[in-house]
C-alpha cells in the first residue's frame, strides 16, 4: 500500500527580532504595552526579543520542544502549539525506511529526495505487517519473501578503517527458480511431493465434513514457477491467481516436471540438489492433478490447495459458471 504524509502537518512561519534600545515598552493604539515573554512570563527589557506564535519571546525562552534549546533559525516547524527545530521535527515525525533504516525518500531525476512531486514524503506500507520502506526498494532489487512479501532489512556495517558498508540484517534463501524465502517462512515451508501428501489428506477430510467428498483420486503435485507458468500455458480453462500463480487445476493431458525431493540450503543461502521428476498427466476424469507452487509455508499451502481443491470438486460435479472470474471469486 502508498501512503503520502504532509512533511510538517502544522504550519511553518517565520521568526521575526525586534530590538528595545531606549524603551521598555510599546504604544499600540495609543496605550502603553508592557511586554511580557510567553516562556519565562517576565518583562522583556532592554535589547532583543522574538515576535512569533502571537506572542513575544526571550531569545533564549523560544526554545525547541524536542531538544530544549532556544531555536535562533528565521524558519521552524510546528505540531500542536508547540515549537521545533526543524531537524528535531524531522527525526520525530519523518517516518523512517525499515529497510535501509533511513529517511523515506524517493528517486526523481536519478536523486533522492525526501519529498515527491506534490511535496509529500511518499512510502510504501505493507498492509499486515506495516512494514515501511521507501518507494525505490521495489525497484532496487531489494529482495522481498515469496510468501510473507517482507522485504529483506539492511543493516550498516561501520569498520576501523572509516568505511561504512550496507549488509543484509537476516540474508533470505534463494530458491531454484528465483524465488526469496525468508528464514522465518522457510521454517515451515512445504518443500516436495511427500511432505504435502499429509496436508492433501487433511483438506480432503475437511470436505467429506462439507459433504462434498472428492470421490476421484487426483494427483498433487508440488512444481517450480517455471513449471506451473508452463502448464498454465498448456490448460485451456485454466483456473488462477494473478499476477503471482501458485496453484492450478488440471483438465489437460500433458507432462509435468514434479519435485521428487526436497533441496538442501547450500553455500550462500541458496536451494540446491532438488530432484525432479517428469509426470505425465493422464485425463480419466475432468481434473487430471491440482499444481501448487513449492517453497510456502504450510499455512499458505493448505490455503491454496483448498481453493484449488473447490475448482475440482465443481469441475467433477459439473460447474456451469459463464464467467470465469465469478467461479474464482466463489472457489
Amino acid at each position: 500500500m502508498s501512503y503520502d504524509l504532509d512533511p510538517s502537518p502544522c504550519h511553518r512561519t517565520s521568526a521575526l527580532w525586534w530590538d528595545i534600545s531606549s524603551c521598555r515598552d510599546l504604544i499600540v493604539s495609543g496605550v502603553w504595552v508592557k511586554l511580557v515573554c510567553a516562556g519565562c512570563n517576565s518583562e522583556i527589557g532592554h535589547g532583543r526579543f522574538l515576535s512569533c506564535m502571537g506572542s513575544v519571546w526571550h531569545p533564549e525562552c523560544f526554545q525547541c520542544h524536542a531538544c530544549n534549546l532556544p531555536i535562533a533559525d528565521y524558519e521552524f516547524s510546528m505540531s500542536g502549539n508547540y515549537p521545533y527545530h526543524k531537524a528535531c521535527y524531522k527525526e520525530l515525525y519523518h517516518p523512517k525506511c525499515d529497510v535501509c533504516k533511513q529517511f523515506v525518500s524517493v528517486i526523481l531525476t536519478d536523486s533522492l529526495i525526501p519529498t515527491n512531486m506534490s511535496g509529500l514524503i511518499e512510502y510504501r506500507a505493507h498492509p499486515f505487517w506495516l512494514q515501511k520502506y521507501c518507494p525505490s526498494h521495489e525497484h532496487d532489487g531489494t529482495p522481498r519473501c515469496c510468501s510473507c512479501e517482507r522485504m529483506e532489512l539492511l543493516v550498516l556495517l561501520v569498520f576501523l578503517t572509516m568505511f561504512t558498508f550496507q549488509s543484509r540484517e537476516t540474508t533470505y534463501v534463494s530458491l531454484d527458480d528465483g524465488r526469496k524465502l525468508c528464514l522465518e517462512c522457510l521454517d515451515s515451508a512445504i518443500m516436495d511431493n511427500s511432505e504435502c501428501q499429509p496436508l492433501f489428506l487433511d483438506i480432503q477430510e475437511f470436505y467429506e465434513g462439507l459433504n462434498m467428498k472428492v470421490t476421484q483420486q487426483i494427483p498433487l503435485l508440488l512444481v517450480e514457477r517455471q513449471a506451473l507458468n508452463e502448464a498454465m500455458e498448456g490448460e485451456k480453462n485454466g483456473h488462477h491467481h494473478l499476477p503471482e500463480t501458485r496453484g492450478l487445476c488440471l483438465s489437460e493431458e500433458q507432462t509435468v516436471s514434479t519435485i521428487l525431493r526436497r533441496p538442501r540450503i547450500g553455500a550462500g543461502n541458496r536451494a540446491t540438489d532438488m530432484v525432479l521428476e517428469p509426470y505425465r498427466l493422464t485425463r480419466v476424469c475432468e481434473v487430471t492433478a491440482i499444481l501448487i507452487l513449492y517453497g510456502l509455508p504450510r499455512l499458505l499451502t493448505g490455503s491454496i490447495l483448498a481453493h484449488e481443491m473447490m475448482h475440482a470438486w465443481l469441475r467433477l460435479n459439473g460447474d456451469c459458471w459463464p464467467f470465469a472470474y465469478q467461479l474464482q471469486l466463489f472457489c
